[in-house]
This record gives structure tokens, sequence and C-alpha cells, in this order.
């Protein structure tokens, strides 16, 4: 026989419970009363289409010789983001599909996008702007900024004072009071010496971050 549960507090089980459900039908009525956001995009995807789309997600797909993704693999993909379907994403193509399968790269939540969420709003309910366009000077100063990252990964934060070795990147810049500003000036910089190879650009309009000497 099941005994009577003890309240945590003034209500009794049954009234909290009540509570609870009236709070969150309530809550599920207003997130659904509010408009879902325009999903923009950088419109790389309609861009590239013909260029085996190496402006859009490729990675663990098969390339071919040239390093430049199967076009067929990649429609598999956009078929089953369009689908929704588990049973499609299996059928993802992947480059690493010839490896035993404790060492295959598979690809990590694809389906992420589609879940929902029990707590607060509905992901697809908001929205952020889009991301840089490829051909962007921001994106240019993005990626660079990786490669010097990539550089500096095995250097600790407090091994990166001036030294003999490593050397502050000249402040081309004056300083602004916030990073969004230093950002402003890097791809104004990029965008100057947009046409000239990208060996010319290297590092002038990237934060301070290291360089070797």
């Amino acid at each position: 026989m099941q005994s009577a549960g003890i309240g945590l507090g003034p209500q009794t089980p049954d009234e909290r419970r009540r509570q609870a459900y009236a709070l969150r039908e309530n809550t599920a009525g207003y997130y659904r009363s509010r408009r879902s956001p325009l999903h923009r995009n950088n419109g790389d995807e309609s861009k590239y289409e013909n260029l085996h789309s190496y402006a859009s997600f490729i990675k663990g797909l098969p390339h071919d010789h040239n390093g430049e993704v199967v076009p067929a693999a990649y429609a598999a993909l956009l078929a089953a983001l369009q689908s929704g379907e588990p049973r499609d994403f299996e059928s993802v193509p992947l480059g690493s599909a010839s490896l035993p399968k404790p060492r295959r790269l598979l690809l990590v939540n694809p389906q992420a996008g589609l879940a929902f969420d029990l707590e607060g709003i509905d992901p697809q309910q908001v929205t952020s702007k889009p991301a840089y366009a490829f051909n962007s000077a921001g994106e240019i100063g993005e990626i660079a900024e990786n490669y010097w990252m990539a550089l500096c990964r095995d250097i600790p934060f407090t091994a990166t004072r001036p030294t003999r070795r490593f050397k502050p990147l000249p402040p081309i810049f004056p300083r602004t009071r916030s990073s969004m500003g230093r950002k402003k000036q890097w791809e104004a910089s990029a965008r100057s010496r947009r046409g000239r190879s990208f060996a010319g650009l290297r590092v002038t309009w990237l934060a301070p971050i290291c360089h070797s000497s």
C-alpha cells in the first residue's frame, strides 16, 4: 500500500502538482504566442552551390583527390537535414567509412537543431545574425585569428609575455575600449587590402597575440 506524500511547504503534494502544471501550461502558451523570427543566412550556400560547396559545412564527408567534397555525399546531407528523418542521417556517406568502426569519425549531433527543449522558449524561436560571408573581410580576420591561435595552442598564457622567442605584435591601430571596436578596425584594414595575396595580408589586422621571431 502506497503511503500518502508529505508536503514540503504550505501546499499539499496534489496542490503543488496542479500549480506546477498550470505554470508550465501558461508559460508554454506565452511562448507559443510569440512570433518566430526570420532565420537569415549569409548566402554562401547558393553562391557556391556549383563550386563544390566549399563555403559550407562538409567536414566528415568523403572528398576527392583535390580535397573537394563528393557532390552526392553533400546532397545526401542536405536531404537528411530537409527530411529530419534519423534513417536519412544514418545513410549520409562518411569519409571514414572504410576504417574500422572504432576509428570512424562520425557527424556530431547533426540533429541537434531539430530537437525540442522542455525548458524555456523553443530554440527555433530565437535567432542570431548570419556568419561572415566566405569572401568577406570579417571572415578573413576570423580565419587568420584561428591560425594564430593554432600556432600558440601549446603555449601557456604565462609564457606569452615578451621574450626573446615571442614578441607582441605591433599595435598598428589605436586601442579601443571594446574588443568589438578592435574587430571592426581589423575588418576595415583587411577590406582595404582586399585583392592582394593572403601572405600580403599577414596579421596586420589581428589582435596583438604573439609571433615567433
